[in-house]
């Protein structure tokens, strides 16, 4: 059995999976969020006892997330598990085209990604006031420096996913793009 990130009920949905599995399984479906978390209010969906007790650890990041995930959060074994696109589900919806928004972007605010993101996303908004950029995701603070012309949604549910790609041409996809050591807690 395995429990994600952003569950929730993470921490009783480890604690029932660590029990009853005979493989549990965690997967951080982004690390750099959770990682950045431990430096102050650990995030809500973290199980209590770290990744302990996990005979697997999943991280959408590689490199050397996955050592502070096996030190921080003392994960035994832990892998990367990249995302991925099915083409037959998210292939373009004719329907969902906007002619006035240009780009759009979905993914949770995470401090790793900002950079690339205003270069890419908020930068080019600002040069295109004529047209619209659609945003998605949670955790933006209201400082984030929004546009205009920037339609915003906080959540879009997984169904939706294909509609919100496919309402714009092009899409923009940020990865986790470096990563900062941080000390041992």
């Amino acid at each position: 059995a395995i429990v994600t990130s952003f569950c929730p009920d993470g921490p009783d949905a480890a604690d029932l999976v660590r029990g009853a599995s005979r493989f549990p399984m965690f997967y951080d479906l982004d690390t750099p969020v959770t990682l950045a978390s431990l430096d102050g209010t650990p995030a809500p969906y973290l199980p209590r006892a770290g990744m302990t007790g996990f005979d697997l650890v999943l991280s959408f990041t590689g490199g050397p997330a996955l050592e502070a995930l096996r030190r921080r959060l003392h994960a035994d074994v832990v892998r990367p598990l990249y995302g991925f696109a099915d083409a037959d589900a998210y292939a373009p919806d004719p329907s969902a085209r906007r002619d006035d928004v240009a780009l759009s972007y979905l993914g949770t605010y995470a401090l790793d990604r900002q950079w690339t993101l205003a270069a890419l996303f908020v930068e080019a908004a600002r040069r295109l006031p004529h047209r619209f950029f659609l945003l998605g995701g949670a955790q933006y603070p209201r400082d984030f420096p929004w546009t205009e012309n920037t339609l915003f949604v906080r959540h879009v549910e997984p169904g939706q996913h294909r509609k919100f790609y496919g309402a714009a041409p092009l899409t923009l996809n940020v990865m986790f793009v470096g990563f900062v050591a941080m000390p041992d807690t």
